[in-house]
C-alpha cells in the first residue's frame, strides 16, 4: 500500500539510507533476498571452516547466501535442477554442485564430504526437499528453513531429528525487519553491494 505514492511517511526503523552510487534498484533487492540470506546465516550459526549445504542456490536468496557462506570461510555446496546453472555459481563462491533428482541428495554430500554431513543446511525450498536435506546434515548440526515453495503442509519427521539430535529453525525476515540487530545487518548488507562485495543480479 502507498508504493506508488510521490511522497510516503514510513518508520525509521524499517528504512534505510541508499549508500552513495548505488543504484536504487539493486538497493531495493537486498532487504528481502541478501537480508533473509544473512539472517538464516546468522540463525543457522555458520562458522569458519564449517560446511553449509544451500537447497535453492540459484534463486535470489541462495546466491546472496551462497555469497555470505563463502565470504565466512565455510565449504558452500549448493542444489538446483539444472547443472550449467549451478556451474555459474562457482563464480560466487559455490564449492559443489549438487544437481537433485540425478541422486539422493545425502549421498551427493556425503561423497563429496567423505561420508560426512554438512554443519548447516539452508533450505529455500521446503516441502519433501527439507527431509531429503536434513538426511544429508550430521548429527547434532543444524537446519535453516527459508522457503516453502515445496508445500506448506509436509511433516517434519521428529524421530529423524531426535534420533540425530539435529535442530530445525524458521527463517521470516519480514516481521523482525525493525529489530536493531537486523537493521543493522541490511544497513552493512547495502554497504557491501555499494562497495562491489557482494553482487545483487
Amino acid at each position: 500500500g502507498g508504493s506508488h505514492a510521490e511522497l510516503r511517511v514510513v518508520p525509521a526503523a524499517t528504512s534505510w539510507a541508499v549508500p552513495a552510487g548505488l543504484d536504487i534498484k539493486l538497493a531495493a533487492a537486498v532487504p528481502c533476498g541478501p537480508g533473509t540470506a544473512a539472517l538464516a546465516l546468522e540463525l543457522g550459526g555458520l562458522k569458519p571452516g564449517q560446511t553449509v549445504l544451500i537447497q535453492g542456490a540459484a534463486g535470489g536468496v541462495g546466491l546472496a547466501a551462497v555469497q555470505l557462506a563463502r565470504r565466512a570461510d565455510a565449504r558452500v555446496l549448493g542444489t538446483g535442477s539444472n547443472a550449467a546453472s549451478l556451474e555459474r555459481l562457482r563464480d560466487y563462491g559455490l564449492s559443489d554442485a549438487i544437481v537433485a533428482g540425478e541422486r539422493s541428495i545425502n549421498d551427493q554430500v556425503r561423497d563429496l564430504l567423505g561420508g560426512e554431513g554438512v554443519d548447516l543446511l539452508i533450505d529455500n525450498v521446503g516441502g519433501p526437499a527439507l527431509m531429503a536435506g536434513l538426511a544429508a546434515v550430521k548429527d547434532g548440526g543444524r537446519a535453516v528453513l527459508v522457503g516453502v515453495l515445496g508445500g506448506m503442509d509436509y511433516s517434519i519427521d521428529a524421530f529423524h531429528l531426535l534420533g540425530h539430535r539435529q535442530t530445525v529453525t524458521g527463517c521470516f525476515l519480514g516481521p523482525v525487519m525493525a529489530e536493531p540487530f537486523v537493521h543493522q545487518l541490511i544497513g552493512s548488507l547495502l554497504e557491501q553491494v555499494a562497495r562491489g562485495e557482494l553482487t545483487v543480479p
